[in-house]
């Protein structure tokens, strides 16, 4: 039985594409001196804008690496703590949901839904970076951050040295998040671009409800099941 081969970048890294700048060539690209750089916390910096909505919905661009990929659309809904919907069209078509508990992953062209335990790990799931609690993020990430006034960067760099990740990478400019980048230690980069970002949206009662779809094969890799 078949599989899923893929997953957008919110979800994971299965898919890896050239994407932006990292953090430290965009610190040597910008002009601004060390000493215009806000001496802040980053952590305390990172929450108090993550502690700005309960909610969000977007849309998104996710670019491949060569020419000729078209590039992966989508739409994506999140309330806190961890609940989400991911929809994405061809080339990847994918209905992902998280109720919290589960995750449900429906490959439209594979007619298959895999079903799994929701991991909250930030680090490998960088939708949920959205709903991270300050704690969270200092336990698992160092922070750094550049700003200027058209945006910021949060570079987060995994405390655990074991892990495939370097870096993950948040944009935001004009006090909406703009990108989510991640960076793997065999330095393969991924990019996501927002777009139409809303807080705090009103959203029907059962987007973080998974219906299942008739005549797919399904896979449930939830323990004991």
């Amino acid at each position: 039985m078949p599989r899923l081969s893929k997953v957008v970048l919110l979800l994971g890294l299965c898919c890896c594409f050239t994407i932006t700048p990292a953090f430290s060539e965009i610190q040597a690209e910008d002009p601004a001196k060390e000493e215009d750089i806000p001496q802040t916390n980053p952590v305390a910096e990172l929450h108090a804008f993550l502690s700005g909505f309960q909610s969000i919905k977007a849309t998104f661009l996710q670019r491949g690496g060569r020419l000729e990929e078209a590039p992966t659309e989508g739409a994506f809904w999140l309330a806190k703590p961890d609940t989400f919907r991911v929809e994405t069209g061809p080339p990847i078509s994918q209905v992902i949901v998280s109720d919290g508990t589960d995750l449900w992953t429906h490959d439209v062209d594979l007619e298959q839904v895999v079903i799994s335990p929701l991991s909250r790990d930030a680090e490998t799931m960088p939708i949920l970076l959205l709903a991270a609690e300050a704690q969270e993020i200092d336990e698992t990430f160092l922070v750094d951050v550049f700003e200027d006034e058209h945006k910021q960067v949060f570079a987060l760099t995994p405390r655990n040295e074991s892990s495939i990740i370097r870096q993950v990478t948040l944009v935001v400019a004009e006090g909406l998040p703009a990108g989510i980048g991640l960076e793997t230690t065999t330095s393969e980069r991924s990019y996501i671009e927002l777009a139409e970002v809303e807080f705090d949206p009103e959203m029907a009662d059962d987007v973080f409800v998974f219906a299942l779809p008739e005549g797919v094969d399904v896979i449930d890799d939830r323990p004991g099941d």
